[in-house]
């Protein structure tokens, strides 16, 4: 049972991991960024999880092995050669690239890569993503998320490619920088293969019979260290700092949480309704539908997924 716009578990599990599957190409799902967006989430309620890419070799004929991967950076100069203590560091430090027939590369400030914190010398940030792939694998789109939000986006046409070997393009974006932390993370989803040589696998629990393949390359989040503390701090301990401010008054935690985003004013509803101070009472709505439009959006999408998870938990 999950609340998926705060990624809190609301029958009180405990996730002991450091990692999470977020494409297993034996086994995908009809909405192809879901768990992706699942994943960015659970980063915004404070747990660092390395996106994995994997696949299921359950049967011979139906699924290929290896599909869905992950890339972690190492010196593979000498490929027998690699260092496993070294490949295992990156790979729980999120230096890592989830592959489903593309790659999403990203690049801040011209240094800092997936698994790292970034550190702003003003009061932007440059952004480079480049979108690599074989030549039989083509891209839609692709999209750069700050804090699970889509900040940037742009659709690419299929039959252009850059004239560099295995990159289909490349994007430059120019960011402000918060004032707070966050992670950003590259997508790029283009069209299936129908090829016998790479099928894309249908969804093994569908929502339609309509079926669309998709192909999908995701980075690693590279954090922006906005606060300037030298560590990454997650949307809920800024929203733990808000609610302590707020000393369980909802009009100075609305007021309060305008100078965040919405992925923290989502942690801060989901503390406040966990702290039995319920935001359904006529009072708290009315002092929501006032509230900065940032925020009024943040907790009425946390409300609805609080609906919903608590509809199924009845269930």
């Amino acid at each position: 049972l999950q609340n998926d716009a705060a990624g809190a578990n609301i029958a009180g599990w405990s996730l002991q991991a450091n990692a999470m599957e977020i494409i297993n190409s034996g086994a995908t799902q009809s909405d192809p960024l879901q768990l992706t967006r699942d994943w960015m989430t659970q980063l915004n309620h404070g747990r660092l999880l390395t996106p994995v890419g994997s696949s299921d070799s359950h049967d011979v004929a139906r699924h290929f092995v290896g599909q869905g991967r992950t890339y972690i950076q190492a010196q593979d100069d000498d490929p027998a050669a690699i260092h496993p203590e070294e490949a295992i560091a990156n790979f729980v430090a999120g230096r890592v690239m989830v592959s489903y027939g593309l790659l999403a590369e990203l690049t801040v400030d011209e240094k800092y890569r997936s698994g790292e914190l970034a550190v702003p010398t003003a009061d932007e940030v440059q952004v480079r993503v480049r979108v690599l792939g074989p030549h039989w694998v083509s891209a839609t789109k692709v999209m750069l998320f700050q804090n699970g939000k889509l900040v940037r986006e742009q659709d690419l046409d299929p039959k252009e490619r850059t004239d560099q070997l295995g990159v289909i393009a490349q994007f430059e974006w120019t960011l402000p920088c918060p004032a707070h932390d966050a992670h950003l993370v590259a997508v790029a989803i283009g069209p299936g293969i129908s090829g016998l040589y790479w099928p894309t696998a249908k969804p093994y629990q569908p929502l339609s019979p309509d079926f669309q393949p998709t192909n999908l390359g995701c980075s690693g989040a590279v954090w922006l260290d906005g606060d300037g503390d030298g560590r990454r701090t997650p949307a809920i301990d800024y929203a733990r700092v808000v609610v302590a401010e707020s000393n369980g008054a909802l009009q100075p935690l609305l007021q309060g949480l305008k100078r965040y985003d919405g992925a923290t004013a989502i942690q801060a509803a989901h503390l406040w309704q966990e702290a039995h101070r319920s935001l359904l009472q006529p009072e708290s709505l009315s002092a929501i539908d006032q509230a900065d439009p940032m925020v009024r959006e943040a907790f009425s999408r946390y409300l609805t997924a609080w609906r919903e998870s608590e509809q199924a938990r009845a269930r």
